[in-house]
């Protein structure tokens, strides 16, 4: 797909995912190493929902730029001007223009085609120049700069964690603005259930969403044949809107069903795909034993979707990884991999945890050089080598996108907080665990033959 295909995908699609009322995050890092007006790296995530909280700020040091502003409930006209400068390189700040550097023109990437995910975004990243690396002496400058700001932070580490985008001191990719549109409908999966073969669907949408245009698929376990596999769109109950919000309801009889796969689409683009499980079912030994002691796996799930404590967060992912049928154990000499994990084929994996963005280009060091030499070792040892190394960080992956570039240069994947929620709804399902490596190095080469195709462009 070329570029001029990729951006046409974009736009007719979020004829249907952005609507009036919708909000937008806006973040900018600007004047490093090129003219005072050039981008380094932006991101735009526009949201149905109103931010939390008042997080605007502006800050300008000596041609530095520093930006979030926050838009919220704006009108579509405005909404849709914003995409439309950003998908030509330029973003606008206090009425001032910041544009991307370029020699002849723009390239795009989209991860929307991605086949296997659980959740979907409209997605667009515009690429521009390389722009040249800025002085140590700048960065120095600025560093000082800005633990002098109000509000201050201690140097650019410390902002562009704040950000969410890459450190200028690590990062030596292309310049470039993230653009990322959230679905109007979703999936309410804590109030979605199945018990007794009956399968409770509940959904919110923006108000403004035409819910003719939503597509609701269910595939139930066991595979009874087609009977299996329905369209329940046209059952789904719309309530009035309230407080900005549209709740729709179905109930839908199942046979003898232990999990139904719930497949939502909004016109014609897939926005969710989740296990819904019937916990009285469940078939895997493995949950059954842990779930005996940890009822509803709430302390796993605490400490992977909740926990800020580092080690606790490790401790749950390892307790995940055994409930989907590997083998993992905790390293506790510190100059090695959080975890070390086996398949039942023996394959090794080396995974890292975070729960900082700031510590992406560290643990991605770590992985790559304890990867190469375990792998130097089992060659001497006459063993396979084929050692994946993974990632784990709970942020969403629309919060991250700017890092995925790196990890995909390094063959590691990358898990992230959409990614550890779907876990939670397989681990009751009797899993493949070489199957699920294999799935998801397949998606990792074909996301790295996007990438490829970028560069020579």
């Amino acid at each position: 797909m070329n570029d001029n295909e990729i951006k046409d995908n974009f736009f007719k699609a979020i004829k249907s995912w952005l609507h009036e009322g919708y909000s937008a995050d806006i973040r900018i890092i600007a004047g490093l190493g090129g003219s005072d007006d050039s981008i380094w790296k932006a991101s735009i995530l526009f949201t149905p929902l109103p931010p939390k909280k008042d997080n605007n700020l502006v800050i300008e040091i000596n041609g530095f730029l520093a930006a979030q502003v926050q838009i919220n409930q704006g009108k579509i006209k405005d909404l849709n001007s914003i995409v439309e400068q950003a998908t030509e390189g330029t973003i606008s700040i206090a009425g001032k223009s910041y544009s991307l550097p370029k020699s002849n023109s723009y390239s795009y990437f989209s991860d929307s085609f991605l086949r296997d995910r659980w959740f979907y975004h409209q997605h667009l990243r515009v690429n521009g120049k390389g722009i040249h690396q800025p002085q140590l002496e700048k960065l120095s400058d600025i560093d000082n700069g800005l633990r002098n700001a109000s509000p201050p932070f201690d140097g650019l580490t410390d902002l562009t964690s704040w950000l969410g985008l890459p450190s200028p001191d690590h990062d030596h990719s292309s310049s470039s603005i993230e653009i990322s549109i959230s679905p109007p409908v979703d999936l309410l999966s804590n109030e979605t259930t199945l018990a007794n073969d009956m399968l409770k669907v509940a959904l919110v949408a923006h108000p403004s969403l035409n819910v003719d245009e939503i597509g609701f698929a269910v595939k139930s376990i066991p595979d009874l044949g087609l009977n299996s596999r329905k369209q329940i769109a046209s059952s789904i109950i719309w309530d009035k809107a309230e407080d900005g919000i549209r709740k729709g309801t179905a109930s839908v009889q199942l046979v003898d069903s232990e999990n139904a796969l719930t497949i939502l689409m909004l016109q014609g683009d897939m926005v969710r795909r989740q296990w819904i499980i019937d916990p009285v079912k469940a078939r895997n030994n493995r949950a059954l034993a842990v779930q005996h002691f940890d009822r509803d796996l709430k302390m796993i799930r605490a400490a992977v979707l909740e926990s800020a404590d580092s080690s606790r967060f490790e401790l749950g992912i390892s307790s995940l990884l055994f409930l989907l049928g590997f083998s993992p154990i905790v390293q506790l000499e510190k100059d090695s991999p959080d975890l070390i994990v086996a398949t039942p084929a023996g394959r090794l994996v080396l995974v890292e945890c975070t729960l900082r963005i700031s510590d992406f280009s560290a643990k991605v060091g770590k992985l790559v050089d304890r990867r190469k030499s375990l792998m130097k070792l089992l060659s001497h040892s006459k063993h396979p080598t084929n050692v994946a190394a993974v990632l784990v960080c709970r942020k969403p992956r629309d919060q991250i996108a700017v890092h995925v570039e790196d990890v995909v240069k390094h063959d590691i994947l990358l898990v992230t907080e959409d990614a550890l929620e779907s876990a939670f709804h397989r681990v009751r399902l009797v899993n493949d665990p070489d199957q699920y490596l294999l799935d998801a190095e397949a998606e990792l080469h074909e996301l790295r033959s996007k990438q490829n195709e970028l560069d020579l462009n």
